[in-house]
């Protein structure tokens, strides 16, 4: 397994906040300790339970947004990055988490329900106690089967 990051936004203001304040050596790292954690949170235990993914790709770019993740490439906005007022290296981390869930979670061919796939990446986020401060605090065993049984009804 092989983690690159490339910040194609160095030139850039948000571009020099994510190379002075976060880093690409610890994006690598992030996504590495996301990607063990993910596997444990979806029981992938064996590599034949997972998906086939032998490269995760970051890149920083200058593009709107937070962040979007296809297949397994993740785009993090530079944007995003200049723009964020408070701990921005923590801020990351957890959207790491979060894009990094969308490269290993099956999604039955893209026919899953968007707020289904989006809501397990933010209970990943939030279990990996990296949720953000405006979320509401509740228990996060409650609030999996809240979520689940919203999409299911």
């Amino acid at each position: 397994m092989t983690y690159s990051v490339t910040n194609t936004a160095a030139n850039t203001p948000g571009g020099a906040r994510f190379n002075r304040d976060i880093g690409a050596q610890y994006c690598q790292q992030t996504l590495a300790a996301a990607t063990s954690f993910i596997w444990n949170i979806f029981q992938q235990n064996f590599p034949a339970d997972r998906k086939n993914v032998p490269k995760v790709s970051m890149f920083v770019d200058e593009t709107a947004g937070v962040a979007y993740t296809n297949s397994n490439t993740i785009h993090v906005s530079a944007r995003y990055i200049q723009g964020y007022s408070g701990d921005v290296r923590r801020e990351i981390i957890g959207v790491l988490y979060h894009e990094a869930t969308h490269v290993w979670q099956w999604n039955a061919n893209n026919g899953a329900p968007g707020g289904l796939i989006e809501g397990i990446a933010d209970y990943v986020r939030l279990k990996a106690g990296l949720g953000l401060s405006h979320w509401v605090k509740l228990n996060v065993f409650i609030c999996s089967y809240l979520l689940k049984s919203m999409f299911v009804t």
